[in-house]
C-alpha cells in the first residue's frame, strides 16, 4: 500500500487520462493473491475536471468543488494468455456523479487468434449549475443535452476486436460501440455516439537480408455511422514498412479514400500521407521523424477544406550510461485550400532530460515552449528508491506566460507541488 499525490496518479497503469489534477491526498493499494490480481486508486482532487463528450466536439468544465475519485481492477488469470477482469472508474461530486462498470477479456484460440473486448455500463447524474456549463448540444436523438443541468441517464459501450497475430499474416476486425449518453469523468475512449467498424490486414516478407530484414504490406478500413444511423467517415488507408540496418524503420501509408461528414458537410478527398522514420545509426543517438501532410478539415462552427502539415523531429542523446536527453520539436500549419489564408502556424520545442546519479537517486527535467500558447513549463522530479519497495519522490509543475511575446517575456501563470511515498507494509 502506498500513499501518494501528484504525478504518480498519471503513471498508474489504468488511469486512462489526465483527469485528477489537484489531489490533496491518494491512496493505491495492488497486490496478487493466486491467479487473482487487484489494483485500487481513490483520490481527493481540489480542482476537478470534467470533459463531457460528443459526436463531433467535447467540452473540458472545472466545477469550484473538488471531487472524490475512485478506480478500481480486478482480473483472474485462466492461463495461456487468458484472462477475465472486471473495471470500476468512479467520480463523485457534493450532488452529482459518475460511475462506470464493465468486463474484460482475452481468449486465445488456433495457436494465433485472440477474441478480447471490454463492454461498459455507465450512470451519470448531472452537476446542476447552468453557470458552470450551458449546452444545447444534443446527445444525438436521446433528449438529453450536454449542459450541467442535473439530468440522469445511462450509457454503454463496447470494445471487441478478433484479430489473427501471425509471422507473415496478420489481421483485426475491431468493433466499438459508444452510446450518445456514455460518459467516463475518469477519461477512457472520449468520443461518444458512434458506431465505428475498423478492419486491418497486413503481410511480412522476411527476406533477412545486411540491409533489409523485413518487408511489410498492410491496409486499413474504417467505417463509421452515428446512433441514428447517419454516415460520418469512410477511409481506406494503405501503406508499407521497412525494417532495415541500424535499427532503421520506415512506415509509409496514403489515405487514397476519406470522406467524412462533419457538422452536417460532406467532406470528400481528405487525401492524407502519414509517414514515421526512426533510426540509432550509432550506439547512444536515436533520431526519429513522423507526421501528417495533405488536406484537413479545419474545425470550427463554419468549417472548411485546409492544406497543411504536422511534423514531430525528436532526437535522443545517451553520451553516458547515467545521462540521458531527448530533444522534440513539433510543428504545425494549416492554409485554405481555395486562398491559403493561413488558419494557424507555430511550434512545440520540448526537452527531457535524466540524471542518474546513484542506483537509488535520478533527477529528471521537463523544459516545454509552446508558441500556439505562448507558454513556457518547467516539470522537475526527484526520485530517490530505497529498495525495489520503497521509494520518494518530490517534484514541481510551473507553467510561465508570455504575455508580451516580442519582448520574450514570461510570467509565471500557475505551479504546483507534489510529493510521493511508497512503501511495501507485507509480502
Amino acid at each position: 500500500m502506498s500513499l501518494m499525490t501528484g504525478m504518480d496518479l498519471l503513471q498508474t497503469p489504468m488511469y486512462y487520462s489526465r483527469t485528477i489534477n489537484n489531489p490533496l491526498y491518494a491512496l493505491k493499494l495492488n497486490g496478487k493473491a493466486g491467479k487473482l490480481s487487484y489494483q485500487f486508486l481513490g483520490a481527493y482532487d481540489r480542482n476537478s475536471a470534467i470533459t463531457v463528450p460528443g459526436e463531433e466536439e467535447s467540452n473540458t468544465i472545472q466545477p469550484v468543488d473538488g471531487s472524490y475519485a475512485g478506480v478500481g481492477r480486478v482480473r483472474y488469470d485462466l492461463g495461456n494468455e487468458n484472462f477475465i477482469g472486471t473495471l470500476m472508474l468512479t467520480r463523485n461530486f457534493r450532488e452529482a456523479h459518475n460511475y462506470v462498470n464493465g468486463l474484460d477479456w482475452n481468449f486465445k484460440f488456433w495457436k494465433n487468434w485472440y477474441f478480447q473486448g471490454e463492454i461498459f455500463l455507465s450512470n451519470t447524474k448531472e452537476i446542476n449549475d447552468t453557470s458552470l456549463f450551458k449546452s444545447d448540444r444534443q446527445f444525438g436523438s436521446t433528449g438529453h443535452d450536454a449542459g450541467f443541468n442535473g439530468e440522469k441517464y445511462f450509457g454503454r459501450g463496447m470494445h471487441v476486436t478478433l484479430m489473427r497475430e501471425g509471422r507473415n499474416y496478420s489481421f483485426s476486425l475491431t468493433q466499438n460501440n459508444f452510446s450518445p449518453t456514455y460518459q467516463t469523468y475518469n477519461g477512457m475512449f472520449p468520443q461518444v455516439d458512434g458506431r465505428t467498424t475498423n478492419m486491418q490486414h497486413g503481410y511480412s516478407f522476411l527476406p533477412n537480408k545486411k540491409i533489409v530484414q523485413t518487408f511489410s504490406l498492410y491496409s486499413s478500413g474504417t467505417l463509421i455511422y452515428n446512433y441514428d444511423g447517419v454516415f460520418k467517415n469512410l477511409v481506406i488507408q494503405p501503406g508499407f514498412s521497412l525494417n532495415m540496418i541500424g535499427q532503421t524503420r520506415i512506415d509509409i501509408s496514403y489515405m487514397v479514400l476519406n470522406r467524412e461528414r462533419f457538422r452536417n458537410i460532406l467532406f470528400q478527398r481528405i487525401n492524407e500521407t502519414v509517414f514515421n522514420i526512426s533510426s540509432t545509426p550509432v550506439k547512444g543517438v536515436s533520431l526519429s521523424l513522423n507526421g501528417q501532410t495533405g488536406r484537413f478539415i479545419y474545425r470550427t462552427l463554419t468549417p472548411v477544406m485546409g492544406k497543411g502539415y504536422t511534423i514531430t523531429s525528436e532526437l535522443d542523446i545517451e553520451p553516458v550510461s547515467r545521462l540521458k536527453t531527448s530533444f522534440t520539436w513539433t510543428i504545425a500549419k494549416l492554409n485554405d485550400l481555395k486562398d491559403s489564408t493561413e488558419f494557424y502556424q507555430g511550434n512545440i520545442v520540448r526537452n527531457i532530460t535524466t540524471l542518474q546519479f546513484t542506483k537509488q537517486l535520478f533527477l529528471r527535467n521537463i523544459v516545454q515552449y509552446n508558441t500556439f500558447s505562448k507558454t513556457f513549463s518547467i516539470y522537475p522530479l526527484l526520485n530517490y528508491k530505497f529498495n525495489a519497495f520503497t521509494m520518494f519522490c518530490a517534484g514541481m509543475t510551473q507553467d510561465l506566460l508570455n504575455y508580451n511575446q516580442p519582448d520574450y517575456k514570461f510570467k509565471t501563470s500557475g505551479y504546483q507541488y507534489f510529493v510521493k511515498l511508497q512503501y511495501l507494509l507485507s509480502r
